[in-house]
This record gives C-alpha cells, structure tokens and sequence, in this order.
C-alpha cells in the first residue's frame, strides 16, 4: 500500500476509504492489481482489507486491466510502482 500511495499520491486513509474519486478509485485499483498479480493476495483477502465485496475486487481489476491499455498515467504508475517494489 505504501508503495502505491506514494506513486500515486492518495494516502493510505483514502486508499482504504469509500472514496469514488476517479484519482483515488483509480489508485485502489493499481493496489488490487499489484496484490493480485504481483503479491499473490487472493480478491477474499484484498476485499477484507478494502472493506468490499470480493465481485468489487474483480470488477477492480477488470476495469484497470482495461485503463492501462489506454492511459499511460495510469501505466506509468504501474510501471513505477513495480519498479519500486523490486528495487
């Protein structure tokens, strides 16, 4: 989490908040991304911790699987967050 607020700059608090802002959204939705395919956190585990329903993790992650394709902020986020949890 710290890795992705610090990229991204939405902080913990709003990252685990019931915020809808596209930022905020949008970075809760890397820190899915980043579990699930990166960490291997399973969607019942990141759904627990976000306070959501596990069809909301995966709807996370089909609709950030899909803005990376498009948006190269949000790439470009990824690729740095990546980076910076390997370094």
């Amino acid at each position: 989490m710290k890795a992705v607020a610090e990229i991204t700059m939405v902080s913990p608090q709003s990252l685990l908040s019931e915020s809808r802002e596209r930022f905020v959204s949008n970075a809760r939705s890397l820190l899915v991304l980043i579990g699930t395919r990166y960490a291997g956190i399973s969607n019942k585990s990141l759904a627990e911790f976000l306070g959501r329903g596990p069809y909301s993790i995966t709807n996370m992650l089909h609709r950030i699987e899909e803005k990376i394709k498009t948006d190269d902020i949000l790439s470009g986020f990824l690729d740095r967050i990546i980076k910076l949890l390997k370094v």
